[in-house]
């Protein structure tokens, strides 16, 4: 006697079993080609590049790849290295406010965007199939990350390998300059007091100077600071944007008596190299390093 509800179990088991493994084939090969894709835009190298972002125009240069550059964005207050050069390529607008209908004229197959390009440009951009990227470096290590990565846009990983590795080598001599341990502040204004604070790249350089910054654990990136907090921790050093220093005490002249401004221990840093987050930024952190060793 045939057990009819044990061959129909069977069966369903079997069937079961051939939809499992055909789900299973289907996964896989979804996967194969989604990881085929993704290596082969990684791979892909750009010829007609817009960017927004300096430092990524520092980056092309030092790879001597700026042929490929259609288009910049233009900054109000400062100039982009190699100054000469880059004042002579086109304009897509200001920093802040790029133009879309300008991109899109250029036929770019690559935008690079930086971090503070606006989601309503990133949409416009997707809007008209034209591929974008967003570099940001918040510490040393995200520069050299950075590098890399437009590096393999430009099919110039050897070249950057090289550049990286130069540029560790003197991180590590700027190491033996700083042996110090010192209490600092890096100031951006007078009035108010506005600091860099934590998780940015002005606190992680400060870290490899061995230069305890005394705002790390105030909130937010850029705080701002009371002349009363700085009194109380009597930083050793004041590094600042500001071309003149003395404004700090000017705006605030509770703070004469703070070991930096007594001692006269103002170190002034180029905005353009030190908050950029090329490579370059190494060549002045170099002389961030000289002057406290002073």
């Amino acid at each position: 006697m045939v057990n009819i509800r044990n061959t129909g179990m069977k069966k369903i088991m079997k069937n079961s079993f051939y939809l499992t493994l055909l789900i299973i084939s289907m996964f896989i090969i979804s996967c194969a080609k989604k990881n085929a894709e993704s290596k082969k835009g990684e791979n892909k190298k750009y010829n007609r590049i817009v960017v927004l972002d300096p430092a990524a125009v520092e980056m092309i240069y030092m790879l001597g790849a700026e042929d490929k550059i259609v288009g910049v964005a233009n900054l109000e207050r400062s100039k982009v290295w190699p100054e000469k050069k880059v004042a002579k390529l086109e304009s897509v607008g200001s920093f802040m406010k790029p133009s879309l209908e300008k991109i899109i004229a250029l036929k770019p197959d690559l935008v690079i965007m930086s971090a503070l390009t606006g989601e309503e440009l990133n949409n416009g951009l997707k809007s008209n199939n034209i591929e974008a990227r967003r570099v940001q470096a918040n510490s040393i290590e995200e520069i050299f990350t950075n590098f890399l990565e437009v590096a393999k846009m430009l099919g110039k990983e050897n070249e950057a390998n090289k550049i990286i590795a130069e540029k560790k080598a003197k991180l590590e001599e700027i190491k033996k300059i700083a042996t110090g341990n010192k209490k600092g502040l890096f100031v951006m204004s007078a009035s108010p007091l506005m600091v860099f604070g934590n998780d940015n790249l002005p606190n992680d350089i400060m870290k490899l100077l061995n230069i305890k910054n005394i705002a790390e654990n105030q909130k937010g990136r850029n705080p701002i600071v009371t002349p009363e907090f700085i009194i109380k921790e009597n930083p050793d050093i004041i590094i600042t944007l500001l071309p003149n220093p003395s404004q700090i005490v000017a705006t605030n002249p509770q703070l004469k008596n703070v070991n930096a401004i007594k001692n006269s221990k103002f170190i002034v840093v180029n905005s353009s190299q030190i908050l950029r987050g090329s490579p370059r930024t190494i060549d002045q952190i170099e002389e961030i390093a000289k002057a406290v060793a002073k």
